[in-house]
């Protein structure tokens, strides 16, 4: 992909994996929203007592994958990928995110899911409001430094070959 085509497909409202090596030499990966805009930092909002944030924390480096896993046995519709990785920090949302975490909401819940979600209080790691555990919020900044990314759809008549779908690499 190009980079313009890569940041594209991260702004769309996509589930990632995370994935952050542990002291123990093993790597914790599970799915994770995100909030991207191009040029920018990849934004993570992850609960405070999660592994994957306290691993992130140690770390202080991640990778992030996000695929569209295409529809090879129906369509023949090319899966495509973006992996990136770079420096992770815990933030304490500011006043100046709050347009990041309601772009977050916006992306991922209906206004009546952003609703409900308040009121049993699962908004605090995304608004820097202590909860009553006494835990801060949760907003990771990811700085991509390496990209790695695939689109199969660029093989052209060799990803229709290998489907056997004429015309397969031009579907979205």
């Amino acid at each position: 992909m190009t980079a313009a085509e890569r940041e594209a497909f991260l702004t769309e409202a996509r589930t990632a994996i995370l994935s952050v090596a542990e002291e123990d030499g093993g790597t914790v990966a599970s799915p994770v929203w995100f909030h991207y805009e191009p040029g920018g930092d990849i934004v993570l909002f992850l609960e405070p007592a999660s592994r994957k944030l306290a691993a992130m924390v140690r770390a202080g480096r991640a990778t992030l994958t996000v695929q569209d896993e295409g529809d090879i046995p129906g369509t023949g519709r090319p899966p495509r990928f973006v992996s990136v990785t770079g420096p992770a920090e815990l933030c304490t949302p500011s006043d100046g995110d709050a347009a990041i975490a309601q772009a977050f909401y916006d992306k991922y819940l209906s206004s009546e899911m952003q609703r409900r979600y308040a009121e049993v209080g699962g908004d605090t790691y995304m608004t820097g409001k202590v909860d009553p555990q006494g835990d801060t919020g949760g907003m990771v900044r990811i700085r991509p430094e390496r990209w790695f990314t695939r689109d199969y759809g660029k093989a052209g008549d060799r990803w229709d070959e290998v489907v056997g779908v004429p015309g397969a690499s031009t579907l979205r």
